[in-house]
C-alpha cells in the first residue's frame, strides 16, 4: 500500500513532492531489505524514467533509490531485463522509449553498482 501511494506520488507535478517520494522508495527499500524486491524489479522501470527528468534533485533521487534497491532488494543480474531496455537494447523484452540522457544516467548508475556487485560477490562464501 505505501509502494503504491509513493508510485503514484513520485509522478506529481511539484518536483519536490515527486523527488521526496522516489527517495522515500529507497529508504523503504534499504530499511525492508529483500522482501521488498517483487515490488523494488517493478519500480525499476519507473526510477530509470526519472533519471530523464530535468531537475537535479529528481535524478538524484532515481540514482540514491536505485543504488539503494540493487543494494538492498536484489541484483543487478535480476533487474537486468529494465536496464537493457533503459539502454534501448532491441533483445529487450519490454523496451521503452529511451534518450540519450536516459542511457547516459543508466550507465552511470552501473559503473557504480558494477563495482559494488563485484565485492558482494567476492566476500560471499562460495557455494
Amino acid at each position: 500500500e505505501v509502494v503504491k501511494v509513493l508510485r503514484t506520488t513520485a509522478g506529481d507535478s511539484m518536483v519536490v513532492v515527486g523527488a521526496l517520494s522516489v527517495r522515500c522508495m529507497g529508504l523503504l527499500a534499504a530499511a525492508v531489505g529483500p522482501s521488498l524486491a517483487p515490488l523494488g524489479r517493478a519500480l525499476v522501470p519507473m526510477l530509470l524514467q526519472k533519471l530523464n527528468d530535468k531537475n537535479r534533485g529528481m535524478v538524484d533521487a532515481a540514482h540514491q533509490a536505485l543504488d539503494r534497491f540493487v543494494g538492498s532488494c536484489f541484483t543487478l543480474d535480476e533487474a537486468s531485463e529494465a536496464l537493457l531496455a533503459a539502454l534501448g537494447k532491441a533483445d529487450a523484452v519490454k523496451p521503452t522509449p529511451t534518450t540519450p540522457k536516459i542511457k547516459a544516467e543508466t550507465l552511470k548508475f552501473l559503473a557504480r553498482a558494477i563495482p559494488h556487485a563485484a565485492a558482494v560477490a567476492a566476500a560471499s562464501p562460495s557455494s
